[in-house]
């Protein structure tokens, strides 16, 4: 903006050009401000995917942590594939314009979606692989999906799917150990500062691998099973029916805003849950 206030200076001096042809200094400030605008929208975080290495850590919680279900059974895990994982909870923008609806009830459109089921969760990402030209990895009729049948662990699809347990949490801890992150209002929306809903994603900063509201805002759904095989210590998966949800939300005290904890739910339950999608590719 300064090169073409200089240049549009000069021209008036040596007379070649009538000043009022060209916008004036505020009309400028706008076209930059949009200008500007326009950038950030272009580098929203929801727009962006975190590659997350595999690699070996303690999944679950040793039996003085505070707050600890008898589900977070302490063991070795290794993940043996990397995965891109999107850097914020699905929002209730993105959601709307890859499905046509909002099923929210709470927030705003950067806001994280919210009152999604498990099936509504695999749609999307389903919706989300046609979009990046890659596999599908569930098979959906009548409103009610499952992991495709020519897969046998989720591991397997190179397209958008739910991450298992042991990604998100791998995810989520970003090589640390303990419950949390610390101090809990530093990163995550939880009952002690989120005042009864859900935040902008990314609103607070991220974690050590660049991922946001890991902890609280949303409770965010699994690919995994809530019959969690602990001897499997190889790319874990789980089995059963109910699914899991992880992180904790805007609702929650510290008992359930940990790294550890494990809320479980009905396939088509959607009360107040959301989720982000992970791919191989």
């Amino acid at each position: 903006m300064k090169a073409l206030v200089v240049l549009l200076s000069i021209a008036s001096v040596i007379g070649c050009a009538d000043p009022e042809r060209f916008p004036d200094a505020d009309e400028l400030d706008a076209d930059q401000e949009q200008l500007d605008a326009d950038q950030e929208q272009l580098d929203l975080p929801e727009d962006q995917w975190v590659w997350i290495d595999p690699g070996r850590f303690l999944m679950g919680s040793p039996d003085d942590e505070a707050g600890r279900g008898d589900n977070e059974q302490l063991h070795q895990v290794e993940l043996t594939r990397g995965y891109f994982m999107q850097a914020t909870e699905v929002t209730q923008q993105q959601f709307e314009e890859l499905m046509g609806h909002n099923p929210s009830r709470l927030g705003c459109p950067r806001c994280p979606v919210d009152h999604v089921s498990w099936h509504d969760a695999a749609a999307y990402c389903n919706e989300l692989s046609d979009q990046l030209e890659l596999d599908r990895c569930y098979d959906c009729q009548e409103g009610a999906c499952e992991l495709a049948e020519r897969f046998e662990t989720p591991y397997e699809c190179s397209g958008a799917r739910l991450p298992t347990e042991a990604e998100w949490e791998h995810a989520a801890r970003a090589g640390l150990e303990g419950e949390t992150y610390g101090d809990h209002d530093d990163l995550a929306w939880w009952e002690g500062n989120a005042e009864g809903n859900t935040h902008p994603v990314a609103e607070l900063g991220p974690n050590l691998w660049g991922l946001y509201d890991m902890l609280g805002n949303i409770l965010e759904a699994t690919g995994g099973l809530y019959e969690y095989p602990i001897s499997e210590v190889i790319d874990p998966w789980g089995d059963g029916e109910l699914r899991v949800y992880r992180g904790g939300s805007y609702s929650h005290g510290p008992q359930h805003v940990r790294f550890a904890s494990r809320v479980r739910f009905e396939a088509d339950s959607s009360l107040v849950l959301g989720f982000r999608p992970v791919r191989a590719e």
